[in-house]
């Protein structure tokens, strides 16, 4: 999060609607705000200055035993 006065919410649907009415800024399904991309009624904004700010990931598992074939795929997508 980039701000220091943040809402966090569970409901897209709610936060798509504060967004609408012009309460802030964040992430939403495309899907979701297709429509209002569409029509200019919200607009993607260029985060790339904080491209380089993302959280590295990192995988965890026991050292005894291999991951399972699901986790290891996983672990390669990070």
């Amino acid at each position: 999060v980039f701000a220091y006065r943040t809402w966090r919410l569970t409901d897209v649907r709610t936060k798509h609607a504060l967004m609408r009415e012009g309460l802030g800024w964040g992430g939403l399904p495309r899907w979701l705000m297709a429509e209002d991309l569409a029509s200019g009624r919200l607009v993607e904004l260029d985060l790339e200055p904080y491209s380089e700010a993302r959280s590295p990931l990192y995988a965890m598992h026991r050292t005894d035993r291999s991951p399972k074939p699901a986790a290891a795929w996983l672990i390669d997508q990070f």
